[in-house]
């Protein structure tokens, strides 16, 4: 088993690429689809921050993966 620091490195990359991901998909809907808000917006901003505490449920999984597709 690999060193705690390690292990870190490898979560928080994950989160940040997650983090883009989300980022980028949120600015580009906001920017191109319409109607938007800027709440909307800012909802979408606060997921990409915490959506790694959704992957522990399927119920937060199924969300996740709705809200990517935009069926939920």
């Amino acid at each position: 088993m690999g060193a705690a620091w390690e292990i870190t490195t490898v979560v928080l990359r994950l989160w940040v690429f997650g983090l883009i991901v989300v980022s980028i998909i949120s600015i580009s809907d906001f920017v191109f689809r319409r109607p938007h808000s800027f709440a909307l917006l800012l909802r979408r901003l606060a997921v990409g921050i915490i959506w790694p505490l959704a992957l522990v449920s399927s119920a937060g999984r199924r969300a996740l993966m709705g809200k990517f597709r935009g069926i939920a």
